[in-house]
């Protein structure tokens, strides 16, 4: 079957086809045409600056949130505890002793005249090393720790004494140790059965511990004398615990003191002053019920008449005057470089070289 239509010029034409929708153009503006001039490979540049750019502040923002966590996770009460327990610490542990130190700087307080040369003298009293007779019932490491930290804080103090101050001389009021008295020496043993055990090295051990302490910050001080006598440190000067009191002093345990420390009776003239040591607690043996007998008698003193512990000391008590005046006579020849036999040369010498220097006879 066939169906005849009108033939027309419309009929061909595609906007007669159903469901067509004819396509629009755009007419061409300034913007299109600029762009259409645009190089290529300038577009590219400019589609890669712009995608920079993005990742520039991006980054930006990335880093900022960064700082913002950093410094949140640092800005916390914990760390400021922590912040705060170190300042305590460096406070306590250095900065108060420094502070207290420089209270005692000589130019504060003293008002010499302008050609003075004043000698500045440190005593030191009663260190008293900690040692297992100090706390006996304190338990391991608790004692250890204590004896390190008590001797930690004499160095401190003592070093900065000598750097601070600068003295030119030190002079100990005893009690050098708390038990030098208990420990054994070569020929004797401690009173207390609970001392017994510790030998004549363990009380060199102890000396060992006093030398570190102050011997060798005085050493490392090494400032200028101010006159030629030179710095002097004076530990001779025994106390009750160096030696023990009365009819407790063994003279063995004297013996060995003065070995390490020198006599512990002695007159020394420092800075125009004489200063007197006396061994007083072997003098306090002569008020005992038998002061004859004022030291421990020891298997080693059978067949021999005892001494008695306090006769040094009254004798050097008896004799002061001369004592006294032969020590100012050697002051005084020391600092007119008249001494008889006694100047150090001051120079660098041989181990068989002689080191006193002698005046060539008249």
């Amino acid at each position: 079957m066939t169906f005849a239509y009108p033939r027309n010029t419309s009929a061909s034409s595609p906007s007669s086809l159903p469901f067509y929708t004819p396509k629009r153009t755009k007419s061409p503006n300034f913007l299109n045409t600029v762009a259409d001039s645009i190089p290529p490979v300038a577009k590219q540049w400019l589609s890669t600056g712009a995608a920079h750019g993005r990742w520039k502040r991006t980054k930006e923002a990335g880093f900022k949130v960064t700082i913002v966590n950093l410094v949140k996770s640092i800005f916390t009460i914990p760390n400021a505890i922590i912040i705060l327990w170190l300042l305590s610490i460096r406070w306590g542990e250095r900065r108060v002793f420094e502070d207290h130190i420089n209270q005692c700087l000589w130019d504060s307080w003293e008002d010499w005249p302008q050609d003075a040369t004043p000698h500045h003298i440190a005593f030191i009293a009663d260190p008293q090393l900690v040692d297992p007779h100090t706390y006996p019932g304190r338990p391991w490491p608790l004692s250890t720790l204590t004896m390190r930290y008590t001797d930690q804080y004499m160095r401190r103090s003592f070093s900065l004494i000598q750097e601070h101050l600068e003295p030119d001389s030190v002079l100990f009021l005893g009690d050098l140790f708390d038990g030098g008295r208990e420990w054994a020496t070569a020929t004797t043993t401690s009173p207390e059965a609970r001392w017994q055990g510790y030998k004549d090295s363990y009380w060199k051990k102890e000396f060992r511990r006093f030398t570190k302490i102050f011997l060798d910050p005085w050493e490392k001080a090494n400032t200028a004398p101010v006159d030629g006598r030179g710095r002097r440190l004076i530990a001779s000067l025994p106390g009750n615990h160096d030696l023990g009191f009365g009819n407790g002093v063994q003279e063995p345990v004297r013996d060995r003191f003065e070995s390490f420390f020198g006599k512990t009776n002695q007159v020394n003239v420092i800075g125009n002053h004489t200063f007197v040591s006396v061994d007083s607690v072997s003098l306090s043996a002569m008020d005992q019920p038998d002061p004859l007998t004022g030291s421990s008698p020891t298997s080693s003193d059978a067949g021999r008449a005892i001494r008695p512990i306090w006769k040094e000391a009254d004798e050097f008590l008896d004799k002061m005057a001369i004592h006294k005046a032969k020590a100012e006579n050697d002051e005084l020849r020391m600092l007119r470089n008249q001494s008889e036999g006694h100047m150090f040369q001051y120079r660098v010498v041989d181990a068989i070289e002689p080191t006193i220097h002698y005046k060539p006879e008249p």
